[in-house]
């Protein structure tokens, strides 16, 4: 999925003016006054990069389109996040420190942390938790990793009128109270809960039932754990 965004925004083009006058710019005599050239040259630069970040951006929005028209419009709430945040960052090489963690989940949601640590898939690792925002929405985020794969904890706040029933999914598992929703399509997995205020996920690239075991380990410990807001 990296390489097709690659490829994507390699095929956005610069237009050609622009590139010159950079070129220019960096070549113009020293007879010109101190200040002219690097002025004309930074501005033209700070352009180039300007084109380059919009271009990425639309390359990804893209991409994002594409993995989540195959799934139901809460689920892709969820999905987002995942591809925003994990698929498409570069991440972390080594796990972020318990406390920085506990710091930018905040008060409110810190103690999901443990909710989380303590149902981890064998071989896996917390590696990063964060608040983060995608497509305008604001997300509590746990990244964990084995090797090159990675498994996304998404929590968001319910805004009204958000069911999973309302969507014509059917429950593939009640346990507990607590009715289980799961989607996938290509290599990902969706699996999800709603609470009063809440929308939970669990997203991999694992199969099925390995991604839907991973939510029923963690549920009953996330669902007591989420704030009342």
């Amino acid at each position: 999925m990296k390489s097709r965004l690659q490829q994507a925004v390699h095929s956005e083009p610069i237009p050609p003016h622009l590139e010159m006058r950079v070129r220019a710019a960096l070549r113009e005599p020293a007879a010109r006054p101190f200040w002219y050239a690097p002025a004309w040259g930074v501005a033209a630069a700070a352009a180039v990069l300007l084109i380059g970040f919009f271009s990425l951006r639309r390359a990804e929005n893209r991409t994002m389109a594409t993995i989540t028209q195959q799934f139901s419009s809460l689920m892709t709430v969820g999905l987002t996040d995942h591809l925003h945040c994990t698929m498409l960052r570069k991440q972390r090489a080594e796990p972020a420190p318990l406390e920085t963690m506990k710091s930018e989940l905040g008060p409110q949601y810190a103690s999901l942390l443990p909710a989380v640590q303590a149902h981890v898939p064998a071989n896996y690792r917390v590696l990063d938790a964060h608040l983060c925002k995608a497509q305008g929405r604001s997300f509590v985020h746990f990244v964990l990793n084995y090797t090159d794969r990675y498994l996304s904890v998404v929590v968001t706040e319910r805004k009204p009128g958000e069911e999973f029933s309302t969507e014509k999914l059917v429950p593939s598992l009640a346990q507990a109270g607590i009715l289980y929703y799961q989607q996938s399509s290509g290599n990902f997995q969706v699996a999800g809960f709603e609470s009063a205020q809440h929308l939970v996920y669990v997203i991999s690239d694992l199969g099925p039932e390995q991604n839907r075991q991973v939510m029923l380990a963690m549920a009953g410990d996330l669902k007591q754990a989420l704030p009342v807001l």
